[in-house]
Parts: C-alpha cells; sequence; structure tokens
C-alpha cells in the first residue's frame, strides 16, 4: 500500500520569553491511504519429475544394438510446467517472464536390464550297481541348478526347471543269506599251563572254551557255501566263548535265572540262583555274603534304541487333482499327480545288542516322515519369434529370415515340442516388409 506524507513544518522559536511550546513530533505528521487496488503477481510452478522413459531420438540413433542387456540406456524424465496467477489459477505462458521458466524435461538413466543366470545342473547323484534289498521301492537320482543372479527391469526370467529326478535303472533283487547258530558243545578245559605255553601238572577244572558250528543257508534255511554269506550276510557270529570248569572244592550253583521285567524306567529288575549238589551241605556255601543267591540291576529307561530301518517310501500327496486339471500333456495316458507332499519309513526298536524287538516297546512312533514333492510335468518351451531381418537384396527377389530357440525342454511327461524347422523364411522385393500372408518356404 502507498501511502502519501504530508509535512508540516514549524518554526520552532519561541517568540517571547513566556511564549507556548513546540507540538510533539507525532503531531507533525499525518498519514493516509493513496492507492486501494492490489498488485498483481505472476509466477511458474512445476509439478514432480515424471518416471524415466526411453529416449526416442537415442533408440533411432543406435547403430549398436544386440544381444547385450546388460547395458544401461539413456531415458528422460519430463514435468509440466504452468504460469500461475497469485490466488488464482493458471493463466497464459505469456504473462510470466520467459527467463525464470523451469526446465520441463531432464535426461536421466534407465534401469540396467539383467537375464537370470543359473548354473550347468549338476551331476546325477549316484544309482546303486549291484543289487536291491528285497521289499526295497525303486532308487532315484536327481540333479540340481541354481540361481546366480535374478532377472532385472524386465530381462529374461530364471527358467522354470531347477531340480530334475527320475528313476535309476532296474537292479536284481539281491539274495538273502542268514548266517545259522547250532548249540554251544560242553565246556573244554584248557589249563593255565597251555594259555602260558609252558608245560604243567595236568588240570581238571578252571578255565576253559565252549565252541559252537556255523552254518550258512539261504531264504529257504537250504544250506550254502559259506563265502555266500561272508558277503550277504554280514559279519560271522562267534564260534568260541569262555566257560570254567568247577573243581572238586568249588561251590556249584544253578544256572541264574533270567532278569524280571522292568515295569518302567525307575526301580530294579533282579535274577536268583540256587545252590546245588554237595554245596548244599558246606557251610561256606551258603553264606550270601560271599555267594549271592540274588542279584539286582537298575531298570534304565535307554537300553532300547529306536531308529530308521529300511528305504523311504514313494512321495505320498495329500490329495489327487481336480478331474478337468491337467497337469502337462500325457497324450492317451493318464494324467500324472504332482505336487508337495509326505514319504514315510518305519522306525524300528533295538536293544543294545541291535536285535530287533516289537516297534511298540521304544516310546517313539513307529513311522518316520518328512516332506517331499512330486515334479510336476512341463511343457515344451520356445521362445518369441524374433524380428525380420533385412532383405538379403537389395535389389530384386531375395529373402527375409526370422528364428526361434528352445528355452525349457519337456520334463516328467510335459507337452514335447514341435517337429519343425525353427526358422522361418519369406520372400522379399528390395526393402518391403513382408506381409503376413506371405508363403513360407
Amino acid at each position: 500500500m502507498k501511502t502519501k506524507e504530508i509535512s508540516k513544518q514549524v518554526q520552532n522559536k519561541v517568540l517571547e520569553k513566556c511564549g507556548k511550546s513546540c507540538p510533539p513530533a507525532p503531531s507533525l505528521e499525518e498519514w493516509r491511504p493513496c492507492n486501494d487496488n492490489p498488485c498483481v503477481v505472476f509466477y511458474w510452478e512445476a509439478s514432480p519429475w515424471g518416471p524415466c522413459v526411453p529416449d526416442p531420438s537415442v533408440s533411432l540413433n543406435r547403430s549398436d544394438v544386440g544381444n547385450d542387456t546388460s547395458s544401461c540406456s539413456a531415458g528422460l524424465q519430463t514435468r509440466k510446467v504452468t504460469c500461475m496467477k497469485i490466488n488464482g489459477g493458471a493463466v497464459t505462458a505469456k504473462r510470466c517472464p520467459d527467463s525464470a521458466r523451469p526446465y520441463s524435461v531432464q535426461s536421466c538413466v534407465l534401469p540396467c536390464k539383467r537375464d537370470c543366470v543359473v548354473t550347468l545342473f549338476s551331476e546325477w547323484t549316484a544309482c546303486p550297481n549291484t543289487c536291491l534289498p528285497a521289499n526295497a521301492t525303486t532308487p532315484t537320482q536327481s540333479r540340481y541348478r541354481m540361481v546366480v543372479q535374478r532377472a532385472a527391469s524386465g530381462g529374461q526370467e530364471c527358467p522354470d526347471t531347477m531340480f530334475e529326478e527320475r528313476e535309476c535303472e532296474p537292479l536284481p533283487v539281491c539274495p538273502t543269506y542268514r548266517w545259522k547258530t547250532h548249540k554251544w558243545q560242553a565246556c573244554t578245559l584248557v589249563p593255565d599251563s597251555v594259555r602260558q605255553g609252558t608245560m604243567g601238572a595236568g588240570e581238571a577244572c578252571g578255565r576253559g572254551l565252549e565252541k559252537r558250528a556255523l552254518s550258512c543257508v539261504d531264504e529257504n534255511d537250504e544250506l550254502m557255501g559259506v563265502s555266500e554269506c561272508v558277503q550277504w550276510a554280514g559279519p560271522m557270529p562267534p564260534q568260541a566263548r569262555n566257560c570254567w570248569i568247577s573243581c572238586k572244592d568249588d561251590c556249584t550253583f544253578s544256572p541264574w535265572s533270567k532278569f524280571t521285567e522292568c515295569s518302567g524306567c525307575e526301580g530294579t529288575h533282579t535274577r536268583k540262583r540256587s545252590v546245588t549238589g554237595r554245596s548244599r551241605k558246606r557251610e561256606r556255601c551258603l553264606k550270601e555274603d560271599m555267594y549271592p543267591l540274588v542279584e539286582s540291576e537298575p531298570c534304565v529307561c535307554d537300553e532300547l534304541i529306536s531308529e530308521p530301518w529300511g528305504n523311504w517310501s514313494v512321495c505320498i500327496l495329500p490329495n489327487a487333482p481336480p478331474p478337468l486339471s491337467l497337469h502337462g500333456w500325457m497324450g492317451q495316458k493318464e494324467v500324472r499327480e504332482c505336487g508337495e507332499g509326505k514319504r514315510y519309513r518305519a522306525m524300528a526298536c533295538l536293544d543294545q545288542k541291535g536285535h530287533l524287538l516289537d516297534p511298540s516297546r521304544c516310546a517313539e512312533t513307529e513311522l518316520q516322515e518328512e516332506a517331499c514333492s512330486v515334479p510336476c510335468p512341463l511343457d515344451c518351451r520356445l521362445s518369441s519369434w524374433s524380428p525380420w531381418s533385412p532383405c538379403s537384396v537389395s535389389c530384386g527377389s531375395g529373402l527375409r529370415v526370422r528364428s526361434r530357440w528352445l528355452r525349457e525342454k519337456p520334463f516328467n511327461g510335459g507337452r514335447p515340442c514341435p517337429k519343425l524347422d525353427l526358422k522361418n523364411q519369406v520372400r522379399c522385393e528390395g526393402e518391403r516388409t513382408p506381409s503376413s500372408a506371405a508363403n513360407t518356404i
């Protein structure tokens, strides 16, 4: 707001000795408005920058177009610049000073395209090369590959197949042989003089050895050569063990009974024996502090061992696919189920000597389970057709060519690849573009 100042000049004098003094300074000025019209201001307003898009001029001028998708291209960003009136809306651009106009276009760098990169498939896992145990499931072998670099910014995506599995070649069933043990023979005295390699007086009691015979039999209990059991039945059981021949003055006892059954993890179980023969008349043989007739042992919970036994079952899927769901192309065959499932194998209950017991005696479940998957059929996948090549001649009748390539081989019963030439050719005249109705050679 402009104002006009009106000043009064007063000669500040004292005319006389008793004259009046001058008025104060504020009373010497007066103010009043001189223009009620507001000032008009125009200014530029810019919107935020838009996304980076390819620069058409760069794309047209490029002569090094190739298969390198890792390079980063130049792009453009634009924004809207508008001339605005204060406390009003947009007006014509002529009202704003052109020298202060913000830029509406700027250069930028497009995100780099990156194709997916995967490793080569690993070697197939090994298959058994001799024979399979009876009732064993068909073994499989598998291979895999890993993603080294994920696709980004429109690059070629990773292949769908990262894991492959196939059945091993059929093998014969392993022959079944086992060691058959016979009864222990009577204890034979082995005098200390013989054990120590010296000649001594004849001995009638003491340490000895008892032996037993072994034979090799097949699954029908027919006798076989020992070499068969050595190869297929595992280690040979012991054929001799230490024993003791009682002396005349020794106390004699009956064999120890079996230990009583344990009722749980706590407490003890016992076994007994009794004095026999003439020892019952010998006072020293009746002293239980020297010759106990009862023995007890604590019941131990970890006497039994639960461990996996046998091979895994096939992968069992929870639900069959819907009737109209086709997993790949199977021709006249049935649709193969696929997806996530579970497989199982038995849990054996063993004692400390490795003998199989009733599975219910072990606390753990009788089956072990783990997640598994059945690969779904994958169809053959071809790439899209490439652009048509330039005409092979600059004048007259020539050829243009386009091609495509195999991206994914069919797997697990998927649709096979078409038996077609992967190249197309069309006639062309000079630089004319081939029509879609051109004849294929």
